[in-house]
């Protein structure tokens, strides 16, 4: 068997993906096969928050899990959830929308409210669904461009009303901003 060699290549406007505070840290997480179709991301998770893209991730039918240093694994608050899909829709709010229908359907009494997130050269689309188990659950899906085979959907659960909720969508929106579609491309070396 020959070895593989991946080789990413930042397309980011030209910038390197930075964090913002020295103590966050950076991943990549990469997927979708050797057949030109990958993806590949840099992310940025909040100071003293940890990744997940190969153990808890797979549990969780997730590409990458970002949460609090001390998460048990089992509780859902405030642990924030990477899924990355192919676009097989026209645009970004075609997969919204039928994501939104489908989440109103199976849960009709929920309630909507506007969660603003803005980032660099994505169009996203965020809402904030609250039920009567005072589960707030953020859903944004967004779109790198034309020039990308996918798309890509943050969420998160947040338990009640806690005092830090600003902060807590501060460091979601943050993380969510720092997600950079990157290149990806797979050859295969000679030994």
């Amino acid at each position: 068997m020959r070895p593989v060699l991946i080789v990413f290549a930042a397309l980011a406007l030209g910038a390197a993906v930075q964090a913002k505070e020295a103590k966050e840290e950076s991943t990549m997480v990469y997927g979708g096969g050797t057949d030109g179709n990958g993806w590949a991301f840099a992310v940025t998770a909040p100071s003293g928050w940890k990744f997940d893209c190969c153990d808890l991730a797979t549990k969780h039918h997730a590409n990458l899990l970002v949460f609090p240093d001390g998460w048990d694994a089992g509780d859902p608050d405030r642990v924030m959830v990477l899924v990355v899909w192919k676009k097989d829709r026209a645009s970004v709010d075609g997969d919204w929308e039928a994501d939104a229908h489908a989440y109103t359907s199976r849960f009709p009494e929920v309630k909507t409210e506007a969660f603003d997130v803005q980032a660099k050269n994505l169009s996203c689309r965020s809402s904030v669904y609250i039920g009567a188990d005072r589960l707030r659950d953020y859903v944004v899906f967004c779109d790198p461009g034309a020039e990308w085979r996918y798309r890509f959907g943050w969420s998160m659960t947040v338990r009640g009303d806690p005092a830090d909720r600003s902060g807590i969508e501060a460091r979601f929106r943050r993380t969510i901003g720092s997600t950079t579609p990157m290149s990806l491309a797979i050859k295969q070396s000679d030994p």
